[in-house]
């Protein structure tokens, strides 16, 4: 059996994250210094700034290319493999884990047509976004 490939995995607040920078495009293309600075500015958070940078770098790629496949997960994602938080994550009793369950509902009731395990492109991503403008 031939194995899928698939250029991204991301999880729903990911995809959330991709809607908020392809309002703003302009924020792929700050410095390293200030894209971190108005991350932080925007709301608390406990990544590293390699990991946001990371995250950015991610959904650019996305950005740029709308062919790239994109598969909707749950857990562990493209984005998440480079995060020093992945155990907390993964742990049901852990606060992190509980946040990014959180943060993935909100943006499932945010796109209500988002299905887990779908697989998406850029394209039909950019034109659901078109409809929450």
């Amino acid at each position: 059996m031939k194995k899928e490939k698939i250029d991204l995995e991301l999880r729903p607040h990911h995809i959330y994250g991709f809607y908020l920078h392809e309002k703003q495009p302009e924020f792929y293309y700050l410095s390293d210094e200030e894209y971190i600075k108005r991350f932080r500015q925007q709301k608390e958070d406990f990544h590293s700034d390699k990991l946001i940078l990371h995250w950015r770098d991610t959904i650019k790629k996305l950005h740029e290319n709308l062919n790239l496949e994109v598969r909707l997960v749950q857990g562990i994602d493209s984005v998440c493999k480079e995060c020093s938080w992945k155990k907390e994550c993964n742990n049901k009793k852990h606060w992190a884990y509980k946040s990014a369950q959180k943060a993935d509902e909100d943006a499932m009731k945010f796109f209500p047509e988002l299905k887990l395990r779908k697989i998406y492109n850029g394209h039909s991503l950019v034109t659901l976004f078109k409809k929450y403008k």
